[in-house]
């Protein structure tokens, strides 16, 4: 089936109320500069949900602390001087929600309701991943493991890569994807949060004017911590992303994020090293990402090229999408594995010839037997290998020269068992010859007696 991008809603959905009691024990679980998310049982459908609520504005500014619950938020009055900008967030809040909403795939979380507090702040539900922590938290305990270790965290960077393509191929580019944006649960979910920059193809970019706006900010900020809530998250923006130019922002803007978050995998750093947002986009525009092999020196080079093209400079050579860069790593993976199942076969082949140096003529044959076997199955796997032709010839030779020496000791046997063979013969003979002279005298002095 073709898959269809979600409708532009016909203006902004009415909001029905929170009821009253219907949530109950909320515990506030994180939040940002516009908006807060709370875990909180729903008494309706006994289980733990998560209500993400908009942080309205006010003399607090955008990053004012969240209240204990939801219905703390008030919207600001129609004379306040907040209203325009709560309007705006309002609706881009609720572009979010019906972004998300549409997008059903298991690295979604689906929504449950979508109401307004009783002082009608907007907030939706959804799912509550259970134990959940975020690929940031994952790739912070794996930086300073060996890159065997870190090669783990591909799985659920795969399960990230299938959700997008599949976003992508609804028509949604996401634009802010960062391991701080992916909850991994207990269960080995993977889950990509916080669509609420994603902007509909084809469809009014309702963000553009928050992108500008934070483009502006970062600019004249300080250093990145500084800058949690900045559209994109410095580190992670494509190139054309953090020069501003918006009507470049593609799927592939999605793949350069996600390149990024593969090399931390791979190297457990980022690809550019930057205090400052300033600092950070004359890096992309001065030099390419040092390959992965720079930090990870045992790193096969096809992967290191993998996550080279999808951290380019120029969209038109990264893959055209998601779904492409999570093709070719699976390709790579299928590849890798055939590669580890082959060298398993050449070591047993060298173990089994190395055994077979020692030990009486049938023990030999038999270790020579083994790796004749494991030798044959490498030639299946890589007939053209060179190491593949020199072993197997060594084994050949080996086997045949040991077959020929156990023939030959085979024969020797037979000569000597033919010979006992013939000696137990004549000695039988002359004992029949010697019993039979002897019953000759017997008779004899038998009839002289008579």
């Amino acid at each position: 089936m073709e898959e269809r991008p979600p409708p532009e809603p016909a203006g902004l959905p009415a909001l029905r109320p929170m009821a009253p009691d219907r949530y109950q024990d909320f515990i506030l679980a994180g939040e940002g500069g516009m908006g807060a998310v709370y875990q909180a049982f729903d008494r309706d459908l006994n289980r733990f949900v998560a209500v993400k609520v908009l942080k309205p504005p006010g003399p607090g500014g955008l990053g004012a602390t969240a209240p204990p619950t939801p219905e703390g938020l008030a919207a600001p009055a129609d004379t306040d001087p907040w209203s325009e900008p709560y309007e705006a967030l309002r609706a881009r809040f609720l572009q979010e929600a019906w972004i998300t909403g549409a997008l059903e795939h298991p690295g979604v979380v689906p929504i449950f309701e979508l109401g307004q507090n009783p002082a009608g702040v907007p907030y939706y539900t959804m799912r509550y991943v259970a134990g959940e922590r975020t690929l940031a938290d994952a790739l912070a305990t794996a930086a300073e493991r060996p890159f065997e270790e870190r090669l783990a965290l591909l799985e659920p960077f795969l399960k990230v890569c299938d959700t997008v393509a599949y976003a992508h191929a609804k028509g949604v580019i996401h634009r802010d994807l960062k391991p701080a944006n992916v909850a991994l649960g207990h269960y080995g979910e993977a889950v990509v949060l916080d669509w609420g920059l994603a902007r509909v193809e084809g469809q009014p970019d309702t963000a553009a004017s928050r992108w500008r706006g934070r483009l502006e900010a970062l600019r004249a900020g300080g250093e990145f911590n500084t800058l949690p809530g900045a559209i994109g998250s410095p580190g992670y923006m494509a190139p054309e992303a953090a020069a501003g130019r918006l009507e470049e922002i593609d799927r592939r803007s999605d793949v350069y994020s996600l390149g990024v978050m593969l090399y931390q995998i791979l190297t457990g750093r980022l690809p550019h090293a930057a205090a400052t947002f300033g600092e950070y986009v004359a890096a992309l525009a001065r030099d390419p990402a040092p390959p992965a092999t720079t930090w990870a020196p045992a790193m096969p080079g096809d992967l290191s090229a993998i996550c080279a093209q999808a951290l380019s400079p120029a969209r038109s050579d990264r893959p055209s999408d998601a779904g492409a860069l999570a093709e070719r790593l699976r390709t790579w993976q299928a590849a890798h594995a055939r590669e580890r199942e082959l060298a398993a076969h050449l070591a047993t082949v060298r173990r089994a010839l190395e055994a077979a140096g020692r030990g009486p003529p049938a023990t030999r044959l038999g270790h020579l037997d083994e790796a004749a076997a494991a030798v044959a199955v490498a030639r299946h796997a890589a007939p053209g290998r060179p190491e593949v032709r020199t072993l197997a010839a060594q084994v050949q030779a080996r086997r045949v020269a040991a077959l020929a020496e156990e023939e030959r000791r085979g024969r020797r046997r037979v000569r000597w068992r033919a010979a006992g063979a013939v000696l137990g013969v004549a000695a039988l003979a002359g004992l029949a010859l010697h019993s039979a002279e002897r019953e000759k005298a017997r008779l004899d002095d038998l009839l002289r007696l008579r």
